[in-house]
Order: C-alpha cells, then sequence, then structure tokens
C-alpha cells in the first residue's frame, strides 16, 4: 500500500495542455449575472408565446412582457448567450442582454432542475373521467393568470390526465402549488397527482455536451486494490478541481470496483487518458475498462450540472453549533450513499465549513433541494440551523438558508 508521504509525489496530469478545449466547462468565480435577454420591436398587443417559440427560448425560469418589449431570464448566462447567438427569426426583432444585471441563480432552483426534472411542463393525474379544462371553475380560476402556453386532456377508463405546458418555470412551480392546493380542498382535485414532466423541448445545453452523448458509453469501470486506491482517488480528486462532469463514483466494495459516469464520452476519455498517464509514471498497473454500454443522463441533469451542480455540497455553519463529523456523516447519508465528510474551521473565524462528497450528484441535487424545505427534515435542520448550503465551487449561485 502506498504511504501517505508518497502521495504529494503523484505526478499530476497537466489538464490544460492536455485539452484546452476543457477550460470552456469553468466559468468566472463570481460572474456577473447576465442571463437575461431584451427582445426589442415587438408588435403592439404582441402574443409572448409566439415570441418565445421564434427565438427557441427554453428552458426559461422568468419571463416579463412590457408594452414594448419582452424579457426573458434564462437560467444561466450561456443559454442567454446562445439564445441571441442562435437568433434566425424574422429580422425585425432585436434581441440583446439586458444591461441591468439579472439576479443570482438560487441553488435550491438549480437542485430542483436536477432532482425535480423541473421543467415548464407538467402533469396532473387522477383527475375524474368528466374532468372540462375549460368548464371547470377551480381551474379557470388558477389558470387565469398563470398564462399556460397549452393545455390538453387524456382520457382512460376511468380517470384522466392534464398536460401543461407554462410559458416560464416560475409559472410552472406557481401552478403545481396551486393544484396541490385544490388537492387538499377540492372535491374535482381530490387524489390528484402533478409533477413536472421534464425535458424541455429543445433545450439550450452548454458547448461541452453535444446530443450524441447520449448514445456513445461514458462510463468507466475501475479494479481497486490496495496499491491503486490512492493513485484512483487522487486522479479523480484531480480531474474534479477542474471539470464537472463526473456524475458518479459508485464503490463496489464486494467486487472491488469503482463505477465512474460521465456526462460525455469525451469526459470518460479524457479521465481515463490521465489515469493512464498516472499508472505509467508511477509504474503501476490500474486496470481499467470502458463500458461499451450507453446509459441514460436526463437532460436536466446535464442542464443542472451547467449551471454549478456538483457531487460536493458544502455547508458555511456558525463554529458555535458544530457538531462531531460523524454526526454530519449520518445526518447526510439518507440522501444517498457518501464518499466522504470534511470539516475545516479556521482559527479566530466565526463560521466553519463542512463538505459533504456524495458518490452520485443525484444524491447531493436531493440533499441541496430537500434542505431549502421550510419545515422538512427537522431534526437536520436543528443541527443545520443557521447555515447555508450551496455546491462545492458554485459562488456565483445564491446559496440555501437554512433559518
Amino acid at each position: 500500500m502506498l504511504q501517505p508521504a508518497l502521495r504529494c509525489l503523484l505526478p499530476r496530469f497537466d489538464i490544460s495542455r492536455a485539452i484546452a478545449s476543457h477550460r470552456s466547462y469553468f466559468v468566472n468565480a463570481r460572474p456577473t449575472p447576465r442571463r437575461t435577454v431584451r427582445v426589442d420591436n415587438v408588435h403592439d398587443n404582441y402574443d409572448v408565446t409566439t415570441i418565445i417559440r421564434t427565438i427557441h427560448a427554453s428552458p426559461v425560469e422568468k419571463i416579463v412582457a412590457e408594452r414594448d418589449h419582452l424579457l426573458v431570464q434564462f437560467f444561466g448566462n450561456y443559454m442567454a448567450e446562445q439564445c441571441i447567438q442562435n437568433y434566425n427569426g424574422p429580422p425585425h426583432l432585436s434581441l440583446k442582454l439586458d444591461e441591468a444585471p439579472s439576479p443570482p441563480l438560487h441553488a435550491a432552483t438549480v437542485a430542483a432542475i436536477g432532482y425535480l426534472n423541473l421543467s415548464r411542463s407538467l402533469k396532473i393525474e387522477n383527475l375524474p373521467l368528466d374532468f372540462n379544462i375549460i368548464e371547470n371553475d377551480c381551474w379557470k380560476r388558477i389558470s387565469g393568470h398563470k398564462r399556460v402556453e397549452y393545455s390538453r386532456i387524456h382520457r382512460f377508463r376511468t380517470r384522466a390526465s392534464a398536460e401543461l405546458c407554462m410559458i416560464d418555470t416560475e409559472g410552472a412551480i406557481n401552478m403545481v402549488e396551486a393544484i396541490k392546493g385544490l388537492a387538499a380542498t377540492e372535491a374535482s382535485f381530490k387524489g390528484t397527482r402533478v409533477s413536472y414532466t421534464g425535458g424541455d423541448i429543445e433545450s439550450i445545453f452548454p458547448a461541452w455536451y453535444k446530443e450524441d452523448n447520449k448514445v456513445h458509453p461514458r462510463t468507466i469501470t475501475v479494479t481497486v486494490t490496495p496499491e491503486t486506491y490512492r493513485p484512483l482517488r487522487s486522479s479523480i480528486m484531480e480531474f474534479e478541481r477542474t471539470n464537472p462532469t463526473l456524475l458518479n463514483a459508485n464503490a463496489n466494495r464486494q467486487e472491488n470496483t469503482v463505477l465512474l459516469r460521465f456526462a460525455t464520452s469525451d469526459s470518460a476519455q479524457f479521465f481515463g487518458r490521465m489515469l493512464q498517464s498516472r499508472s505509467d509514471e508511477l509504474g503501476l498497473k490500474i486496470p481499467f475498462t470502458y463500458n461499451n454500454h450507453s446509459d441514460f443522463v436526463s437532460d436536466n441533469v446535464i442542464t443542472a450540472v451547467a449551471l454549478g451542480a456538483r457531487r460536493t455540497i458544502i455547508l458555511t455553519i456558525p463554529v458555535e453549533r458544530l457538531v462531531e463529523q460523524s454526526r454530519y456523516h449520518l445526518l447526510f447519508r439518507q440522501f444517498g450513499n457518501i464518499s466522504y465528510v470534511s470539516k475545516r474551521v479556521g482559527e479566530d473565524l466565526p463560521t466553519a465549513s463542512i463538505r459533504v462528497q456524495f458518490e452520485d450528484i443525484r444524491s447531493a441535487l436531493k440533499a441541496a433541494y430537500l434542505l431549502s424545505l421550510h419545515g422538512s427534515q427537522n431534526d437536520m435542520q436543528g443541527i443545520l440551523q443557521s447555515s447555508t448550503v450551496s455546491f462545492l465551487g458554485a459562488l456565483h449561485l445564491q446559496p440555501i438558508v437554512i433559518d
């Protein structure tokens, strides 16, 4: 087994020289939020839905319709920029980044995108068979001011379901809350279930992600031995310092293997070359294989990663509220398998940081989202009270406050 002193001597794989294009994964520490597109030269009494379809604006967090222009607030700067660059619609419409800085995106929103498949599209299940989406008074009351792009009813033998699409995600969130309220008070909505269907049509992906990644293999299985454990862990840490695309690092202790799942096939191959380089320089054999089968990764998880989601969440906690590190491990393992928990306390600082790295990014998304809900996870929120939560390195996101 490698001695601890040898760990600091492990050669570092020069990522900047190996693949310069991987710099496109990174965003400056605190970029100014410029994620709102202003659409000018709209006609009088213009139709918002038509404009949104024309400029291919999806997914959209919020839309503000003014008399003579439209403000389209995307989730990320790259989405707004690509919307403008790719526009090839009617020449009379003018698209530009709004001069006013956009508000920072909330970490809870990013978590919801990946965990709940947050989108503009909804599905309401278990409606009465005779439900009339036009004549139902409750429906008219909640949908009148929420700007529904379209709605459809599907009837089955005994029950019906409704498919909805709002013009923005903010409207979808409000609609979900309204429907849940009706389910608790109105007979025609009793027993209904509402969920996001995920994956807005023609989603704007980051430059590093291509549609063909859905069919290309992007997983690696590494066989772990006492001699190769430290080099493997060191390689994973080195990779994740500059690259957000490692989605899973699942350890199988019975078989002594680690399954690594990446967002793109390029990333999987890049890590394989990185691991081979580390293996050659150490004179060790680190057995690994590329899995030939493609596996499913939802578009929403890709979007969440592009917006700042990571396998590691970081909590900033007042020093006086710190508990034993083992308590945090017990608290967070309810969300999924944990790779590690670390505690950092600075001298004479009022706060400390707790890092929790999950094996699966979906566990990190789940933890961040559920912690954002007021009144949920009461025992956990008691220990974490007055803390903030976000994804590691995502300084551009508004952190979740646990109060």
